[in-house]
């Protein structure tokens, strides 16, 4: 589901944006964002994906570093009791704060089931999505839970 390199604040020595691929990264495994696809995607203007995980955002935090990235909490929270640089730009000691008007706006988008390709034919909010993925399904309505998870 990961987009295409994107581009952030930081900038070149030319003076020219900065762009970063996505560096997944090992200490993450399945922890992190949703592994979901967006209805209608966003406008390309809007990070989605976290450069780490390489899912839809969850729980976005915005980091200090050059790079300006937006990651999952729970891969940033990973990358630092690892001790670890940004795997985006290298910089150490950096912070992050969680960005609450990215979370709401990407809760509020339609997505399909990451099992969809399986028959799953759920589609609702990302808000939604982790109680569809959690609910045991019903056999009077199988879209209530997935029932390939």
């Amino acid at each position: 589901m990961a987009a295409a390199p994107f581009s952030s604040d930081a900038e070149r020595d030319d003076g020219s944006p900065a762009r970063f691929s996505p560096v997944p990264y090992s200490g993450i495994g399945d922890r992190g964002g949703y592994d979901c696809e967006f209805v209608e995607p966003p406008p390309a203007a809007f990070q989605t994906d976290c450069p780490i995980c390489l899912h839809v955002l969850k729980e976005p935090c915005v980091i200090s570093c050059p790079c300006g990235q937006k990651i999952c909490r729970e891969c940033v929270e990973q990358i630092k009791e690892d001790d670890k640089p940004c795997p985006l730009c290298n910089k150490t000691d950096f912070t992050y704060l969680r960005d609450y008007g990215l979370e709401r706006y990407l809760k509020a988008q339609e997505v399909w089931c990451s099992h969809k390709k399986d028959g799953c034919e759920w589609r609702g909010k990302l808000g939604e999505y982790e109680q569809h993925l959690n609910e045991n399904p019903s056999p009077e309505n199988k879209l209530t839970g997935c029932q390939f998870v």
